[in-house]
């Protein structure tokens, strides 16, 4: 049985921003990293006082770092990536089957690309959007308000085609 599904996604600024932040932030790494800044920061602001400016200020550093910085550098990141993408601003379509994904956008050539299942690194679904990562940081992104009701079907081809251990559902 050779389903397929074809689905048309217009990427914007806030899906790079979301993927960007699933990738920095929800992990264990991330949280860790955040934890340790809010430590800092809570530490700075409760009163530690050693006597040592440069301490102080480190404190201050490191607790802006995965609070302040790091968001806002991804922010920046997402910005920058839309800006490099404005000049082939097309929709990309994906034609998703159990023989792969075929990938094509418009107004490209070079676009047009089959990914085999067995290239596929990982998958994960979150509330938004179904990722299908190609590398640790690079996927190829789905938001679901643009699948036209077709995520189930989506999925049904990825459980059939993928290693379960390699896949992250959404539990219903």
């Amino acid at each position: 049985m050779d389903s397929k599904v074809t689905v048309t996604v217009d990427i914007g600024y806030k899906h790079i921003a979301k993927f960007l932040f699933h990738g920095g932030y929800y992990k264990g790494q991330g949280v860790a990293e955040v934890g340790f800044s809010l430590m800092c920061l809570v530490y700075y602001f409760v009163g530690f006082r050693s006597g040592i400016d440069w301490l102080d200020i480190i404190l201050l550093l490191l607790g802006l770092t995965f609070t302040v910085f790091y968001p806002l550098f991804l922010l920046g990141k997402a910005a920058l990536m839309m800006w490099g993408q404005r000049k082939s601003k097309s929709s990309t379509t994906y034609e998703i089957g159990d023989k792969g994904i075929h990938m094509s956008q418009e107004r490209r050539e070079e676009a047009n690309v089959n990914i085999a299942w067995s290239d596929v690194f990982f998958m994960h679904e979150t509330k938004g959007m179904i990722l299908l990562y190609m590398t640790p940081k690079i996927a190829l992104i789905l938001p679901k308000e643009q699948l036209n009701n077709s995520e189930e079907t989506i999925n049904n081809i990825i459980k059939r085609n993928m290693d379960p251990k390699r896949c992250k559902f959404l539990k219903k």
